[in-house]
Formats: C-alpha cells, structure tokens, sequence
C-alpha cells in the first residue's frame, strides 16, 4: 500500500468502536478527504507520563493535508473543514455522551488529568535522527469554539514548517527546547497567548502543576 496516500488517518479504541466516525467520515469525502480508520486495543497499565498514553482516539493529520490546506485559500477552506468537525469530531471527541476513555489507577480509580484522554490530534515529523510525534491535546471541558481554534492555529503553525522544507529544523527545534528528550511532544493551546505552546510533562508533573512554553 503507498505511504502517506490518506489526509486523515483516525485511530479509535475497539471499546468506541469504529462506526461512531462514519458521518466524519462520509463528511470528510464529500470535502475531497480521504480519511482511513481503524480501531485500536492499547491498553494499560503505563508505566509512563499520563499525557504519554495514547488516547482513546487518536486523528493522525497527515502530510499530504497538510500540502493541500497551503494550496487552497487556508480561510474558506478550513471553514468548510470546522463545519464538518464542530458537528462530527467535537460531540465524539470532548466530554462525549458515555463510553469516555479515562485514565484508572490499579485501585480503580479515575485518575484526575488536565487534558482529555479521550481524544488528541498528532502528526509525525520526520528529521535527521529520525521521526519525532507531535500531539496536540485539549483540555477536558474546552468547548467547541476552543477545539476548533486548537486544530486551526495547530494546522496553520504546522503548515508553514512543512510548506517550506523546514519541518526537520522544527523537530530538533522541539527536542532541544524538551531537554533532548526524543519522545511525543504534546502541543496545546495556550488559551492566554493564544499561541500552540509545547507542555513540559516531565516538570508538571514533578510539579503537580502545568508548564508549557513557547515555541520560538
């Protein structure tokens, strides 16, 4: 099969089921988006940072939507695309009705987290010393209007890396700015600056608390 045919490629848990994206993904066809999806059985206990853990749905946005989203006007074409998310990704993806994927300690308690661990948004780099993944997450509550703003201002500040060739400098960008650390890096969106920051696990954790810098 050709690598990196798709735009969208959707990773959902077995326990969601995969059928819950069908309207996503007739939606996304009609805009002329190839979307793959899949399920997924991962499961814990992680010996790992919470934030680390896959999510219980994971969209991966794939290189060529990101060609695509810089030939086309990026304004009225992801207008079209944050229709389709508001009414199809956002209900499914954010404190959704039941069937939450939730992060339980080995006494069977719900582990209180910051970002969702329902759903998260990645995308993989690729640099010299290898493929770095960038995941986008979203705090647990945010509304619609944030969710989309997220994954517009994540799409536009991607865009640019990998519209000019520049995407294995934002790579060791992102590792030196982590401490030469070489796993996911998790984005979000800093509701404040208003900017795609990138979230020091290791200190917030430590910390009990939340860090994320900019990316400059």
């Amino acid at each position: 099969k050709g690598k990196n045919v798709s735009h969208f490629e959707l990773k959902v848990h077995q326990q969601i089921g995969k059928e819950e994206f069908d309207d996503l993904k007739v939606s996304l066809s009609e805009l002329g988006y190839d979307i793959e999806v899949s399920e997924h059985s991962s499961s814990g206990p992680y010996a790992s940072l919470d934030w680390l853990i896959p999510t219980g749905i994971g969209l991966l946005i794939a290189k060529p939507y990101f060609e695509t989203f810089l030939k086309k006007a990026a304004e009225d074409h992801y207008s079209l695309l944050k229709e389709v998310f508001k009414k199809h990704l956002y209900p499914k993806s954010i404190n959704p009705e039941g069937n939450e994927f939730k992060l339980v300690t080995t006494g069977g308690v719900e582990k209180d987290t910051f970002f969702t661990l329902h759903f998260s948004i990645y995308t993989k780099l690729s640099s010299s010393s290898g493929d770095i993944t960038l995941k986008l997450m979203f705090p647990k509550k945010c509304s619609n209007e944030y969710f989309n703003n997220a994954i517009e201002k994540y799409t536009n500040f991607l865009s640019i890396y990998i519209g000019n060739g520049t995407e294995a400098e934002l790579a060791d960008k992102l590792v030196e700015l982590d401490s030469g650390r070489r796993w996911t890096k998790i984005l979000w969106l800093n509701d404040r600056s208003q900017e795609i920051e990138l979230v020091d696990v290791v200190l917030s954790s430590k910390n009990k608390t939340f860090i994320s810098n900019r990316i400059t």
